[in-house]
């Protein structure tokens, strides 16, 4: 019986041993895909301002967002979510689209709004964040609301970059949308790192999008 027992254990610490393991796994395809995408960054800036190729932009950004949908389907598909993925992936968004603003920026006057928007809105989610690590040791990946913010932005470049003289009306619309999902999920993001901060790790499974 106490054989069994210490089988058991020694079973259960193996498999946690495994999790953390397989947690902390830095070169897995979809950190590599993310990698990718930073690695990208420069590159768009070079094609927007330098060379003002709009249409290589396009697909530039075009193929970093498709990284970024099939790096998450992936960690979720292969069982490959882990915390550098958790925290690489959204680095590498964040990165990008602050970098595409920037660029836009050039050309675009009213896009210093959504500037200071997402600038306010990460500084304070890292600092929540770092909370949240320091007190719960818990990283958590993107939610449905993040998803959908990162793909309006998208939505709002693509128009910006392939429409060069896009009225005023249109571009302030499509800010507008953009500026209010950024605050939605900003202040969704603020109740979940608060909720993480006091209770831990309580958020339902299907909710969490893994890595992405």
């Amino acid at each position: 019986m106490r054989g069994t027992d210490m089988g058991t254990g020694e079973e259960t610490a193996m498999r946690a041993y495994t999790e953390e393991e397989k947690a902390l796994r830095i070169f897995t395809v979809p950190n590599i895909l993310s990698m990718i995408r930073l690695a990208m960054v420069p590159v768009v800036i070079y094609t927007y301002v330098v060379r003002q190729d709009f249409v290589l932009t396009f697909v530039l950004l075009f193929i970093s967002g498709a990284t970024d949908v099939v790096d998450g389907w992936i960690a979720r598909s292969f069982g490959l979510v882990t915390d550098v993925g958790k925290f690489i992936d959204p680095v590498a968004d964040k990165v990008t689209q602050f970098a595409v603003l920037l660029c836009l920026l050039t050309r675009f006057p009213q896009l210093i709004w959504p500037v200071v928007v997402i600038v306010v809105k990460e500084l304070t989610m890292l600092a929540l964040g770092m909370l949240v690590y320091k007190k719960q040791n818990l990283v958590k990946g993107a939610v449905w609301h993040g998803k959908l913010n990162t793909l309006l932005l998208f939505i709002m470049f693509f128009m910006h970059i392939l429409w060069p003289d896009i009225p005023d009306t249109v571009s302030y619309i499509s800010i507008g949308i953009c500026i209010a999902m950024m605050l939605y999920s900003f202040v969704m993001y603020v109740i979940r790192f608060l909720k993480m901060f006091r209770y831990g790790d309580t958020e339902p499974g299907p909710e969490e999008e893994g890595e992405n």
